[in-house]
């Protein structure tokens, strides 16, 4: 199979993989229900990192999820003599050890890095996205916590597990913490370029290199937690609003625009399908809020205007997913270089953008 026939198979592998999960993880309703909140939101404190466990959790390679053959998939195999010589000369750091475990899917490798390094961030950030006990994943979010006191992240991770198990004034501590932290920080861009770094090693073609993809299902597994925060945010203001609290109700109600912005600017929004986790945390808050009416919070717009400018987003997703399924087969591989250099500084949705125009004129410069 030629280069270009690869890239398009393994293109529409990833979009039918990313657009499948949002699909299954976002349609339909949260039939849970929040218990009710026994204190106002101006008497709930920021939850503190709660002390390191006396015992780390680690489960078995055998107990986490079975993974898949990538080879079924027809993605490009690195065998596992250049993993091991890969892990040597990199002393088998932690770094490492997780781009094996996403190029190989070898739980092995990811039960070694948690073994030897439980207080790296990048390492707890990556056994959160694997099925765990509510023990071990509760003693993996303390952790994360503590490891990353500026990042919300591990808090907005905690709240949603709270807001799951009915745990809903804890929640809203973890949400109030989230709020008043200032990163916004998962490791998938981190992951990416380490599993990248493996393939280049393993001497894969820069193509078969931009579609090391084992990172993904951990960003996937971590973005189905923010419904469930949206979700709990939802519900608890019921309550308060049945108990005549409007104060504390519309702080919520913030704290859950926070949540979007977090996924759709910065950081967190470095990925499509986080903006598109973005905009449906925040539709979810605005069918909270009165249609007509103008708010300060939304920049004087009324809600109704918002989610126009939000469907008029999404048409323009669709639009730059249009324009690289068209790039199949004209592209150059020195052109998808490029696309995956943009991707990498300045974000998916920029490089999309100049894909975009090159695909509408293949001889202007680029940026």
């Amino acid at each position: 199979m030629s280069d270009t026939r690869k890239f398009k198979t393994l293109m529409i592998v990833a979009a039918l993989v990313v657009i499948g999960a949002l699909v299954l993880r976002f349609a339909g309703g949260n039939s849970r229900k929040a218990a009710e909140p026994s204190a106002t939101l101006a008497e709930s404190t920021p939850a503190d990192s709660q002390s390191q466990p006396s015992r780390m959790p680690l489960p078995k390679p055998d107990e986490l999820a079975e993974a898949e053959d990538a080879g079924e998939a027809g993605l490009p195999r690195i065998p596992r003599e250049k993993v091991e010589e890969f892990l040597q000369l990199r002393n088998r750091s932690a770094a490492s050890l997780l781009a094996g475990f996403h190029a190989l899917q070898d739980t092995n490798l990811l039960y070694e890095a948690a073994t030897r390094f439980p207080n790296d961030p990048q390492v707890q950030w990556t056994m959160l996205a694997q099925p765990l006990s509510p023990e071990a994943r509760r003693e993996w979010l303390n952790r994360f916590k503590d490891s990353s006191p500026e990042n919300s992240l591990a808090n907005y991770l905690s709240a949603a597990e709270r807001f799951n198990s009915g745990q809903t004034d804890m929640a809203i501590k973890d949400l109030l913490a989230a709020g008043n932290k200032p990163q916004f920080k998962d490791y998938a861009m981190a992951a990416m370029l380490d599993e990248q770094e493996l393939s280049r090693f393993a001497g894969l073609t820069p193509l078969e290199t931009m579609h090391a993809n084992g990172w993904a299902s951990d960003m996937l597994a971590e973005l189905p937690s923010m419904k469930q925060v949206a979700n709990g945010i939802v519900e608890a203001r019921t309550q308060y609003l049945q108990a005549g609290d409007a104060t504390s109700a519309d702080a919520l109600l913030q704290a859950g625009l926070g949540l979007s912005d977090r996924l759709t600017e910065g950081e967190g929004g470095r990925f499509v399908i986080s903006q598109l986790v973005g905009m449906a945390v925040e539709n979810i808050m605005l069918r909270q809020m009165d249609a007509d009416t103008r708010y300060d919070s939304l920049g004087g717009k009324t809600p109704a205007e918002r989610q126009a400018e939000l469907k008029q987003q999404k048409a323009d997703f669709r639009s730059l997913n249009a324009s690289v399924t068209s790039a199949y087969g004209t592209m150059s591989e020195a052109d998808w270089q490029s696309y995956s250099d943009r991707m990498k500084t300045y974000g998916e949705v920029e490089a999309m953008k100049w894909l975009q125009q090159r695909v509408a004129d293949p001889t202007a410069p680029g940026k």
